[in-house]
């Protein structure tokens, strides 16, 4: 956890598994680093909220990560029409 940037590097079994940032109720940044690691990182970064109720934004053609939300119990409230490529 880096505390200056609300960044994690989520951990199983001493093994790093993923990264995320979240900002209170928000994830901001999540990424599996194993395969088949996105439902574990996703719960540890989840557990790391202040709020109760969960927001994060997947890109529309994400159809993999947006079947795992799904199936834990997210769903769509906003579908954003722009986005920015950073890099």
């Amino acid at each position: 956890y880096l505390a200056s940037s609300n960044c994690y590097f989520v951990e199983k079994d001493g093994v790093q598994i993923g990264i995320g940032m979240i900002n209170k109720n928000r994830i901001d940044v999540i990424a599996a680093v194993a395969k088949g690691a996105g439902k574990d990182v996703l719960l540890a970064l989840c557990n790391g909220l202040q709020e109760s109720v969960i927001e994060l934004t997947v890109a529309e053609g994400n159809e993999k990560a947006i079947k795992l939300y799904e199936a834990m119990g997210f769903s769509t409230t906003e579908v954003l029409e722009t986005w920015y490529q950073i890099f």
